[in-house]
């Protein structure tokens, strides 16, 4: 009787889970497979397009500051998608928080299932995935479980991906703690320097700086114990399995980026397996070059879209 009850109940809780609604419009969420709904948004161009680029972000931030970016990327002919990720702006789950960093990689094709069910005309055409910072980590664990997933990527775009942790965050004292920290209180906050008096410019422009501080959907508060344990792990993997890579990728980083090292990118660079692959050092340039002074977003933008229209030409060649 008592299992019966049990299932019973079951049965409630996952009827009553399957009726939830998103927390805003309908046509802006989407269902993962564990049951969140994240927020998501296109910019399509006009007719059938060249390809597909989904954009992943990085942390604390959401998608739609990728908006201009993704305008520009549309001119070419390219259709571009991006979610917020659980926990990140407008998408449901504890603000910054992650229980395993593969979360991240399982909602990201959560989502590409949900588009290509949507627009099915897209599934034939060249896939590029582009992740920035804590979203470029993310890319490099998505092309790793490509197999897992079934998925082919036709290539990566990679700015100031997170491929190198603190040292002190790195040393085995502070690993051992975090995993410690992580069982015993995983949403712990870890305190930091926060707000533009912190440093760590994000880029030359103070308008965005200001406007990033100021943002109501920008998590400002400290990094989760459990994240940063598991993002250290996820940093270790990624640099380990580098070999591995062997899709033609494009990777950017600004040469003064305070929040991430560039040295990161370059020890990746060199272990990966690719024979179309590229570093651009974009000299003098913050961690968002997609949001930089024009002196530095342009020698970005203007490379990163001959890279996608080569992309696309190199797979209608092939």
């Amino acid at each position: 009787v008592k299992m019966g009850v049990i299932q019973s109940k079951q049965k409630v809780l996952l009827s009553a889970q399957a009726e939830r609604k998103p927390p805003g419009n309908d046509a802006d969420y989407f269902k993962t497979s564990q049951g969140m709904w994240l927020y998501h948004k296109s910019w399509l161009p006009a007719g059938q397009p060249k390809g597909v680029l989904f954009i992943v972000h990085g942390l604390a931030e959401y998608c739609e500051r990728y908006a201009k970016t993704a305008e520009e990327y549309n001119a070419l002919g390219f259709a571009v998608f991006s979610h917020d990720h659980q926990g990140h702006g407008k998408s449901e789950g504890e603000r910054v928080y992650i229980e395993r960093f593969e979360d991240y990689v399982s909602d990201f094709y959560d989502y590409v299932g949900y588009v290509m069910d949507k627009h099915p005309s897209y599934s034939s055409l060249p896939r590029i995935v582009w992740g920035h910072s804590m979203g470029g980590l993310i890319a490099t664990h998505i092309v790793l479980d490509s197999k897992k997933y079934a998925a082919d990527w036709t290539g990566m775009i990679m700015t100031s991906p997170a491929l190198l942790a603190d040292p002190k965050a790195a040393s085995p004292p502070a690993q051992l703690l975090a995993r410690t920290l992580s069982n015993l209180v995983p949403k712990l906050e870890i305190p930091k320097a926060n707000g533009p008096e912190a440093g760590n410019q994000l880029t030359h422009d103070d308008q965005t700086f200001e406007d990033f501080y100021s943002d109501p959907l920008v998590y400002h508060g400290g990094m989760r114990v459990r994240w940063l344990a598991e993002t250290l792990a996820a940093i270790a993997r990624a640099q380990d399995e580098a070999s591995q890579i062997t899709l033609p990728y494009i990777l950017f980083h600004g040469s003064e980026d305070q929040r991430m090292s560039p040295v990161g990118s370059e020890e990746f660079h060199s272990k990966t397996s690719s024979s179309s692959k590229e570093y651009v050092a974009v000299d003098g340039g913050y961690h968002e070059l997609h949001n930089e002074l024009p002196e530095y977003r342009d020698p970005f933008m203007k490379r990163s879209c001959e890279w996608l229209l080569d992309a696309v030409k190199s797979v209608s060649r092939g």
